[in-house]
């Protein structure tokens, strides 16, 4: 993981993509979970995230 920030327009993003980044980077937990399909899978730094549960968790670790 890199504590890069890369800027993006959100004009270009998916509504969808814009509505998680905004929750996660004001730590709302569940508005940024809620953007995913309960069987979404999620892969991140080589780590793969089946299910909401575990989405959520990686949610609130990757905000702390």
């Amino acid at each position: 993981m890199t504590d890069t920030f890369t800027a993006y327009d959100p004009a270009t993003l998916p509504t969808p993509a814009v509505a998680y980044l905004d929750a996660h980077d004001e730590n709302r937990h569940a508005d940024a979970a809620a953007v995913f399909a309960p069987d979404a899978t999620v892969l991140d730094d080589g780590n793969t995230y089946e299910g909401i549960e575990a989405i959520t968790a990686w949610i609130q670790r990757s905000s702390a």
